[in-house]
């Protein structure tokens, strides 16, 4: 009873608003009470949903996750794996194609996503595969990989090539 008298209040705001001619029918504000009535019993069943602890477990980890994690396409394991193989290379989309015999689109797409990451650039050089000046994308993690193995640990001792019998 409490939501036809609810319904009737919306279709006299209804009709006062909209300078609207038409009579107040009891049907329709049954209809609008019915909906109404539909509406709280599918919020009621959400909120049962939503207070089982494996659903409320699952969205609070997805909150703190940030979202779903995006899966990695073949062709952008293909470039990864790739530069992991080829440290300092630099290459163009054509000449990464062919070495990774992937289509162009493919390697673009992958190289095009693989830099937003912060592994990845592209930078203005000449590019390993045709010798070229142009766009190529390099692998970031391979200069820092290979100047920290270079550099002595923290506290460790420089070794004295003297020492050891050898002379510069």
């Amino acid at each position: 009873m409490r939501d036809i008298e609810r319904a009737r209040k919306v279709l006299e705001e209804w009709r006062r608003t909209t300078r609207s001619r038409a009579p107040l029918d009891d049907r329709l504000a049954g209809t609008i009470a019915d909906l109404v009535a539909r509406e709280r019993e599918a919020c009621a069943r959400v909120a049962d949903v939503l207070k089982q602890p494996s659903i409320a477990d699952a969205i609070r980890a997805r909150a703190a996750g940030g979202g779903p994690r995006r899966t990695e396409s073949g062709a952008e394991r293909l470039v990864r794996t790739f530069f992991r193989l080829h440290p300092n290379a630099y290459y163009c989309a054509q000449c990464l194609a062919g070495e990774l015999k992937a289509t162009l689109r493919e390697t673009q797409n992958a190289t095009d996503t693989l830099t937003r990451s912060p592994d990845f650039e592209y930078v203005h050089f000449w590019c390993s595969g045709c010798a070229r000046s142009q766009a190529v994308i390099r692998w970031i993690k391979a200069e820092a990989a290979s100047t920290a193995s270079r550099e002595p640990a923290a506290g460790a001792r420089a070794r004295d090539p003297r020492r050891d019998g050898f002379l510069l």
